[in-house]
Protein backbone atom coordinates (compact mmCIF):
# COMPACT_ATOMS: atom_id res chain seq x y z
CA UNK A 1 0.00 0.00 0.00
CA UNK A 2 2.72 2.61 0.90
CA UNK A 3 4.73 1.45 -2.55
CA UNK A 4 1.82 2.59 -4.09
CA UNK A 5 0.71 5.70 -2.40
CA UNK A 6 4.49 6.58 -3.57
CA UNK A 7 3.78 6.06 -6.83
CA UNK A 8 0.77 7.60 -6.97
CA UNK A 9 2.08 10.81 -4.90
CA UNK A 10 4.77 10.43 -7.74
CA UNK A 11 7.45 10.43 -4.71
CA UNK A 12 10.93 11.27 -6.08
CA UNK A 13 13.07 8.17 -5.36
CA UNK A 14 16.11 9.37 -7.01
CA UNK A 15 16.76 12.10 -4.52
CA UNK A 16 16.53 9.37 -1.37
CA UNK A 17 16.26 12.26 2.02
CA UNK A 18 13.42 14.36 0.01
CA UNK A 19 11.70 10.93 -0.72
CA UNK A 20 12.17 9.54 2.88
CA UNK A 21 10.33 12.87 4.29
CA UNK A 22 7.09 12.14 1.80
CA UNK A 23 6.81 8.65 2.91
CA UNK A 24 7.48 9.27 6.49
CA UNK A 25 4.52 12.40 6.09
CA UNK A 26 3.09 9.21 3.70
CA UNK A 27 3.02 6.52 6.52
CA UNK A 28 1.73 9.11 9.30
CA UNK A 29 -1.55 10.49 6.64
CA UNK A 30 -2.56 6.94 5.82
CA UNK A 31 -2.38 5.23 9.34
CA UNK A 32 0.36 2.65 7.94
CA UNK A 33 1.76 -0.24 9.64
CA UNK A 34 -1.51 -1.20 11.37
CA UNK A 35 -0.75 -4.75 12.33
CA UNK A 36 -0.21 -4.37 16.17
CA UNK A 37 2.15 -7.49 16.28
CA UNK A 38 4.70 -6.33 14.05
CA UNK A 39 6.71 -3.05 14.89
CA UNK A 40 7.10 -0.42 11.89
CA UNK A 41 10.67 -0.86 10.45
CA UNK A 42 12.85 1.90 10.02
CA UNK A 43 12.63 4.71 7.13
CA UNK A 44 15.81 3.76 5.85
CA UNK A 45 14.86 0.06 6.08
CA UNK A 46 11.54 1.49 4.28
CA UNK A 47 13.14 3.70 1.87
CA UNK A 48 15.53 0.61 0.59
CA UNK A 49 12.65 -1.89 0.24
CA UNK A 50 10.54 0.42 -1.46
CA UNK A 51 13.78 1.16 -3.89
CA UNK A 52 13.86 -2.80 -4.46
CA UNK A 53 10.36 -2.99 -4.80
CA UNK A 54 10.47 -0.20 -7.56
CA UNK A 55 13.32 -2.33 -9.36
CA UNK A 56 11.37 -5.64 -9.14
CA UNK A 57 7.87 -3.80 -10.31
CA UNK A 58 10.01 -2.66 -13.79
CA UNK A 59 12.10 -5.94 -14.24
CA UNK A 60 8.61 -8.17 -14.02
CA UNK A 61 6.94 -5.85 -16.43
CA UNK A 62 10.02 -6.23 -18.91
CA UNK A 63 10.47 -9.29 -18.53
CA UNK A 64 7.04 -11.10 -17.79
CA UNK A 65 4.86 -8.09 -18.69
CA UNK A 66 3.55 -8.32 -15.52
CA UNK A 67 1.89 -5.28 -13.75
CA UNK A 68 -0.74 -4.06 -11.29
CA UNK A 69 -3.61 -1.51 -11.55
CA UNK A 70 -1.11 1.23 -10.67
CA UNK A 71 1.96 0.00 -12.80
CA UNK A 72 -0.38 1.27 -15.51
CA UNK A 73 -0.17 4.55 -14.48
CA UNK A 74 3.37 4.60 -13.34
CA UNK A 75 4.94 2.75 -16.50
CA UNK A 76 3.37 4.36 -18.61
CA UNK A 77 4.25 8.11 -16.93
CA UNK A 78 7.82 6.82 -17.05
CA UNK A 79 8.07 5.61 -20.43
CA UNK A 80 6.37 8.66 -21.48
CA UNK A 81 8.71 10.84 -19.32
CA UNK A 82 11.71 9.36 -21.46
CA UNK A 83 10.08 9.34 -24.54
CA UNK A 84 10.85 5.34 -24.85
CA UNK A 85 6.87 5.63 -25.55
CA UNK A 86 4.96 7.92 -27.07
CA UNK A 87 1.40 8.74 -27.66
CA UNK A 88 0.16 7.76 -31.48
CA UNK A 89 -2.22 10.44 -33.04
CA UNK A 90 -5.21 7.96 -33.06
CA UNK A 91 -4.71 7.32 -29.65
CA UNK A 92 -4.89 10.90 -28.43
CA UNK A 93 -8.09 13.54 -28.39
CA UNK A 94 -9.34 16.80 -29.55
CA UNK A 95 -11.68 16.55 -26.51
CA UNK A 96 -10.94 14.96 -22.84
CA UNK A 97 -13.79 14.46 -20.63
CA UNK A 98 -12.81 14.18 -17.08
CA UNK A 99 -15.69 12.86 -14.66
CA UNK A 100 -15.11 12.96 -10.94
CA UNK A 101 -11.93 14.84 -11.25
CA UNK A 102 -11.82 15.39 -7.65
CA UNK A 103 -11.03 12.23 -7.30
CA UNK A 104 -7.67 12.37 -9.19
CA UNK A 105 -3.94 11.34 -7.66
CA UNK A 106 -1.19 13.40 -8.68
CA UNK A 107 0.26 10.82 -11.15
CA UNK A 108 -3.43 10.84 -13.26
CA UNK A 109 -3.01 14.46 -13.10
CA UNK A 110 0.07 14.90 -14.83
CA UNK A 111 -0.68 11.51 -17.29
CA UNK A 112 -3.59 13.29 -18.79
CA UNK A 113 -1.41 15.87 -20.30
CA UNK A 114 -0.06 13.43 -22.90
CA UNK A 115 -3.18 12.37 -24.15
CA UNK A 116 -4.91 15.75 -25.73
CA UNK A 117 -3.92 16.52 -29.07
CA UNK A 118 -3.07 20.58 -30.20
CA UNK A 119 -5.73 22.69 -29.99
CA UNK A 120 -7.94 20.48 -27.94
CA UNK A 121 -9.56 20.90 -24.80
CA UNK A 122 -9.93 19.27 -21.27
CA UNK A 123 -13.76 19.52 -19.32
CA UNK A 124 -13.22 18.60 -15.24
CA UNK A 125 -16.05 18.07 -13.70
CA UNK A 126 -16.14 17.87 -9.96
CA UNK A 127 -17.03 18.78 -6.27
CA UNK A 128 -14.79 19.29 -4.14
CA UNK A 129 -16.63 18.59 -1.49
CA UNK A 130 -17.03 15.05 -2.36
CA UNK A 131 -13.27 14.41 -2.48
CA UNK A 132 -13.32 10.88 -0.24
CA UNK A 133 -10.40 8.73 -1.80
CA UNK A 134 -7.37 10.03 0.07
CA UNK A 135 -6.22 6.47 0.15
CA UNK A 136 -5.65 6.49 -3.30
CA UNK A 137 -3.41 9.38 -3.61
CA UNK A 138 -6.06 11.93 -4.02
CA UNK A 139 -7.01 14.71 -2.01
CA UNK A 140 -9.52 17.59 -1.13
CA UNK A 141 -7.63 20.09 -3.05
CA UNK A 142 -6.73 18.59 -5.83
CA UNK A 143 -8.95 20.51 -7.53
CA UNK A 144 -6.24 23.32 -7.45
CA UNK A 145 -3.75 21.66 -9.11
CA UNK A 146 -6.03 21.96 -12.30
CA UNK A 147 -5.72 25.23 -12.33
CA UNK A 148 -2.38 25.56 -12.59
CA UNK A 149 -1.44 22.34 -14.56
CA UNK A 150 -3.89 23.35 -17.25
CA UNK A 151 -4.05 26.90 -17.06
CA UNK A 152 -5.35 29.26 -18.96
CA UNK A 153 -8.20 27.62 -17.82
CA UNK A 154 -12.27 28.89 -17.44
CA UNK A 155 -14.91 27.86 -14.80
CA UNK A 156 -18.28 26.89 -14.65
CA UNK A 157 -20.91 26.37 -11.89
CA UNK A 158 -22.82 23.30 -12.06
CA UNK A 159 -25.67 24.71 -9.67
CA UNK A 160 -28.64 21.77 -10.35
CA UNK A 161 -28.29 18.90 -9.27
CA UNK A 162 -30.89 16.22 -11.33
CA UNK A 163 -30.93 13.43 -8.83
CA UNK A 164 -31.77 14.16 -5.29
CA UNK A 165 -34.75 15.18 -3.44
CA UNK A 166 -35.70 18.63 -2.79
CA UNK A 167 -35.44 17.51 1.24
CA UNK A 168 -32.10 15.80 0.70
CA UNK A 169 -30.33 18.83 -0.70
CA UNK A 170 -31.67 21.32 1.42
CA UNK A 171 -30.51 18.94 4.32
CA UNK A 172 -26.51 18.76 3.39
CA UNK A 173 -27.14 22.68 2.18
CA UNK A 174 -27.99 23.44 5.97
CA UNK A 175 -25.20 21.14 7.28
CA UNK A 176 -22.27 21.66 4.78
CA UNK A 177 -23.20 24.79 2.60
CA UNK A 178 -22.64 22.45 -0.53
CA UNK A 179 -24.64 25.10 -2.22
CA UNK A 180 -26.65 22.55 -4.54
CA UNK A 181 -29.89 23.12 -5.79
CA UNK A 182 -32.68 21.08 -7.10
CA UNK A 183 -33.88 20.53 -10.33
CA UNK A 184 -37.82 22.10 -11.07
CA UNK A 185 -39.30 18.46 -11.46
CA UNK A 186 -36.92 16.98 -8.42
CA UNK A 187 -39.40 15.06 -6.11
CA UNK A 188 -39.93 16.43 -2.84
CA UNK A 189 -38.49 13.64 -0.93
CA UNK A 190 -38.54 12.43 2.84
CA UNK A 191 -36.16 12.46 5.78
CA UNK A 192 -36.70 9.83 8.84
CA UNK A 193 -34.84 9.72 11.65
CA UNK A 194 -35.55 5.63 12.84
CA UNK A 195 -33.20 3.16 14.58
CA UNK A 196 -31.84 -0.18 14.04
CA UNK A 197 -34.69 -2.16 14.52
CA UNK A 198 -36.86 -0.43 12.17
CA UNK A 199 -34.56 0.18 9.74
CA UNK A 200 -33.92 -4.49 9.57
CA UNK A 201 -38.02 -4.21 9.63
CA UNK A 202 -37.96 -1.56 6.77
CA UNK A 203 -35.24 -2.63 4.04
CA UNK A 204 -36.11 -4.61 1.42
CA UNK A 205 -34.39 -5.91 -1.94
CA UNK A 206 -32.66 -3.07 -3.78
CA UNK A 207 -32.28 -0.75 -0.57
CA UNK A 208 -28.92 0.53 0.53
CA UNK A 209 -28.17 0.24 4.59
CA UNK A 210 -24.47 2.76 4.41
CA UNK A 211 -22.05 3.00 7.43
CA UNK A 212 -18.84 5.58 7.75
CA UNK A 213 -17.63 1.95 9.93
CA UNK A 214 -17.38 -1.38 8.73
CA UNK A 215 -18.02 -2.75 12.66
CA UNK A 216 -21.60 -0.73 12.38
CA UNK A 217 -22.09 -3.29 9.23
CA UNK A 218 -21.86 -6.76 10.98
CA UNK A 219 -25.03 -6.30 14.02
CA UNK A 220 -26.70 -5.04 10.52
CA UNK A 221 -25.79 -7.78 8.23
CA UNK A 222 -26.77 -9.77 11.23
CA UNK A 223 -30.11 -8.60 11.96
CA UNK A 224 -31.31 -8.75 8.13
CA UNK A 225 -30.09 -12.58 7.96
CA UNK A 226 -31.93 -13.62 10.98
CA UNK A 227 -35.04 -11.85 9.55
CA UNK A 228 -34.61 -13.95 6.18
CA UNK A 229 -33.52 -11.25 3.95
CA UNK A 230 -30.93 -11.85 1.47
CA UNK A 231 -27.77 -9.54 2.21
CA UNK A 232 -25.16 -8.67 -0.53
CA UNK A 233 -22.08 -7.20 0.81
CA UNK A 234 -20.43 -4.34 -1.74
CA UNK A 235 -17.23 -4.12 -0.26
CA UNK A 236 -15.12 -7.03 -0.73
CA UNK A 237 -11.96 -5.83 0.25
CA UNK A 238 -13.36 -5.65 3.64
CA UNK A 239 -14.80 -9.39 3.67
CA UNK A 240 -11.03 -10.79 2.49
CA UNK A 241 -9.55 -8.82 5.39
CA UNK A 242 -11.93 -10.10 8.05
CA UNK A 243 -11.77 -13.85 6.49
CA UNK A 244 -7.74 -13.01 6.45
CA UNK A 245 -7.64 -11.93 9.75
CA UNK A 246 -9.49 -14.99 11.02
CA UNK A 247 -7.14 -17.60 8.98
CA UNK A 248 -4.40 -15.70 10.42
CA UNK A 249 -4.20 -17.20 14.14
CA UNK A 250 -2.98 -20.74 14.84
CA UNK A 251 -5.71 -21.22 17.51
CA UNK A 252 -8.52 -23.67 16.06
CA UNK A 253 -10.58 -23.82 18.70
CA UNK A 254 -13.14 -20.90 18.80
CA UNK A 255 -13.95 -20.40 22.23
CA UNK A 256 -10.63 -20.16 23.06
CA UNK A 257 -9.63 -17.93 19.91
CA UNK A 258 -12.73 -16.07 21.53
CA UNK A 259 -11.17 -15.12 25.04
CA UNK A 260 -7.73 -14.63 22.94
CA UNK A 261 -9.30 -11.75 21.43
CA UNK A 262 -11.10 -10.10 24.11
CA UNK A 263 -8.11 -10.42 26.06
CA UNK A 264 -6.15 -8.24 23.70
CA UNK A 265 -9.43 -5.69 22.61
CA UNK A 266 -9.20 -5.22 26.58
CA UNK A 267 -5.93 -4.23 26.38
CA UNK A 268 -5.52 -2.75 23.72
CA UNK A 269 -8.89 -0.31 24.94
CA UNK A 270 -6.55 0.66 28.01
CA UNK A 271 -3.52 1.36 25.86
CA UNK A 272 -6.01 3.65 24.25
CA UNK A 273 -7.38 5.21 27.01
CA UNK A 274 -4.54 5.51 29.12
CA UNK A 275 -2.45 7.66 25.89
CA UNK A 276 -5.62 9.64 25.59
CA UNK A 277 -5.73 10.75 29.46
CA UNK A 278 -2.09 11.84 28.60
CA UNK A 279 -2.45 14.06 26.76
CA UNK A 280 -5.77 16.05 27.23
CA UNK A 281 -4.47 18.07 29.53
CA UNK A 282 -2.40 19.41 27.37
CA UNK A 283 -2.87 19.62 23.54
CA UNK A 284 0.23 20.92 22.32
CA UNK A 285 2.04 17.34 23.65
CA UNK A 286 -0.14 15.93 21.18
CA UNK A 287 2.22 14.42 18.21
CA UNK A 288 1.78 12.42 14.80
CA UNK A 289 3.43 9.52 16.61
CA UNK A 290 0.58 9.71 19.28
CA UNK A 291 -2.13 9.76 16.50
CA UNK A 292 -0.80 7.04 14.46
CA UNK A 293 -0.43 4.62 17.52
CA UNK A 294 -4.03 5.61 18.69
CA UNK A 295 -5.20 4.55 15.26
CA UNK A 296 -3.47 1.43 14.68
CA UNK A 297 -4.64 0.22 18.21
CA UNK A 298 -8.60 1.72 17.32
CA UNK A 299 -8.31 -0.24 13.80
CA UNK A 300 -7.02 -3.24 15.76
CA UNK A 301 -9.71 -2.90 18.37
CA UNK A 302 -12.36 -2.53 15.53
CA UNK A 303 -11.18 -5.70 13.46
CA UNK A 304 -11.51 -7.31 16.66
CA UNK A 305 -14.60 -6.07 17.64
CA UNK A 306 -16.01 -7.53 14.35
CA UNK A 307 -14.68 -11.18 14.87
CA UNK A 308 -16.05 -11.40 18.03
CA UNK A 309 -19.49 -10.27 16.78
CA UNK A 310 -19.41 -12.84 14.01
CA UNK A 311 -18.19 -15.67 17.22
CA UNK A 312 -20.97 -14.64 19.32
CA UNK A 313 -23.97 -15.12 16.81
CA UNK A 314 -21.98 -18.72 15.26
CA UNK A 315 -22.18 -20.12 18.87
CA UNK A 316 -25.64 -19.15 19.31
CA UNK A 317 -26.59 -21.12 16.06
CA UNK A 318 -23.92 -23.94 16.50
CA UNK A 319 -22.64 -26.26 18.88
CA UNK A 320 -19.03 -27.27 16.93
CA UNK A 321 -16.49 -25.46 18.63
CA UNK A 322 -14.11 -25.46 15.24
CA UNK A 323 -13.01 -22.73 13.84
CA UNK A 324 -12.87 -24.49 10.29
CA UNK A 325 -16.51 -24.94 10.78
CA UNK A 326 -16.51 -20.86 11.81
CA UNK A 327 -14.59 -19.73 9.02
CA UNK A 328 -17.35 -21.47 6.71
CA UNK A 329 -19.92 -19.73 8.71
CA UNK A 330 -18.46 -16.26 8.00
CA UNK A 331 -17.75 -17.00 4.09
CA UNK A 332 -21.30 -17.69 3.87
CA UNK A 333 -23.07 -14.94 5.51
CA UNK A 334 -20.71 -12.42 4.12
CA UNK A 335 -21.95 -12.70 0.36
CA UNK A 336 -20.62 -10.33 -1.97
CA UNK A 337 -22.34 -11.90 -5.12
CA UNK A 338 -24.98 -9.27 -5.87
CA UNK A 339 -28.27 -10.98 -6.79
CA UNK A 340 -31.96 -8.51 -7.31
CA UNK A 341 -33.23 -9.94 -3.79
CA UNK A 342 -30.42 -8.48 -1.74
CA UNK A 343 -30.40 -5.34 0.43
CA UNK A 344 -27.02 -3.68 -0.20
CA UNK A 345 -24.79 -3.28 2.76
CA UNK A 346 -21.88 -1.21 1.83
CA UNK A 347 -19.19 1.42 3.26
CA UNK A 348 -19.72 4.63 2.29
CA UNK A 349 -16.61 4.57 -0.24
CA UNK A 350 -18.53 1.35 -2.06
CA UNK A 351 -21.87 3.17 -2.66
CA UNK A 352 -20.02 6.76 -4.60
CA UNK A 353 -21.82 7.46 -7.67
CA UNK A 354 -24.87 4.97 -6.88
CA UNK A 355 -28.57 5.51 -5.58
CA UNK A 356 -31.14 4.17 -4.97
CA UNK A 357 -34.47 4.54 -3.74
CA UNK A 358 -34.22 3.94 -0.05
CA UNK A 359 -31.21 4.88 2.02
CA UNK A 360 -30.79 3.98 5.68
CA UNK A 361 -27.93 5.81 6.28
CA UNK A 362 -26.09 4.68 9.43
CA UNK A 363 -24.93 7.31 12.86
CA UNK A 364 -27.44 9.03 11.00
CA UNK A 365 -24.81 10.11 8.37
CA UNK A 366 -22.64 12.31 10.75
CA UNK A 367 -19.21 12.27 9.91
CA UNK A 368 -16.94 10.45 12.27
CA UNK A 369 -13.70 12.98 13.41
CA UNK A 370 -11.67 13.40 16.55
CA UNK A 371 -9.18 15.79 17.79
CA UNK A 372 -6.07 13.54 16.25
CA UNK A 373 -7.09 14.07 12.60
CA UNK A 374 -5.28 16.23 9.99
CA UNK A 375 -7.24 19.11 8.54
CA UNK A 376 -7.22 16.51 5.59
CA UNK A 377 -8.77 13.97 7.34
CA UNK A 378 -11.12 16.17 9.27
CA UNK A 379 -11.96 17.30 5.46
CA UNK A 380 -12.73 13.36 4.14
CA UNK A 381 -15.23 12.71 6.43
CA UNK A 382 -17.21 15.65 5.84
CA UNK A 383 -17.06 14.95 2.31
CA UNK A 384 -18.44 11.32 3.38
CA UNK A 385 -21.11 12.27 4.94
CA UNK A 386 -22.32 14.75 2.35
CA UNK A 387 -21.90 11.48 -0.24
CA UNK A 388 -23.76 9.37 2.03
CA UNK A 389 -27.09 11.52 2.13
CA UNK A 390 -27.26 12.26 -1.37
CA UNK A 391 -27.56 8.62 -2.42
CA UNK A 392 -31.21 8.47 -2.01
CA UNK A 393 -33.56 8.93 -4.99
CA UNK A 394 -36.78 9.58 -2.62
CA UNK A 395 -36.69 8.20 1.06
CA UNK A 396 -33.62 8.88 3.30
CA UNK A 397 -33.26 7.44 6.73
CA UNK A 398 -31.45 8.47 9.46
CA UNK A 399 -30.54 5.51 11.55
CA UNK A 400 -29.28 5.74 14.89
CA UNK A 401 -28.17 2.80 17.46
CA UNK A 402 -30.24 1.81 20.65
CA UNK A 403 -28.76 1.81 23.67
CA UNK A 404 -25.84 3.29 22.24
CA UNK A 405 -23.90 6.00 20.57
CA UNK A 406 -21.67 5.19 17.48
CA UNK A 407 -18.31 5.83 17.77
Amino acid sequence: QLYNLVRLKLVDLTQPQKASGEIKALIKENNLFMDSQFSEPSLTTIYDIIEKLDELSLKAFEEQQSYDFTDMLYITLRKLQTKEWEIPFWASFYNVVVDEAQDLSPIQLILLLYFKRKNGRYIFILDPKQAIYAFSGADSNSFRKIKYLYAPIKEFDLPINYRCAVSHLKYVNELYSIGIQPCDTAPQGSIKKTNINTCLNLAKSGDFIVGRKNKWLIPIILGLIKRGKPVYIKDESFVKEIISFIKRSKIEEIDLFQRKLQSTRKKLKEKVEERLQETQSDEESIDLDTIQETDIDSNEIERITIVLDLIKNFKKEHSTNSKKAFLSYVETILNTKPTKECIIVSSIHCVKGLEATNVFVLNEGKPVTDGYMSIEQKQQEYNLSYVSLTRAKENLYLVKAEGEEYN
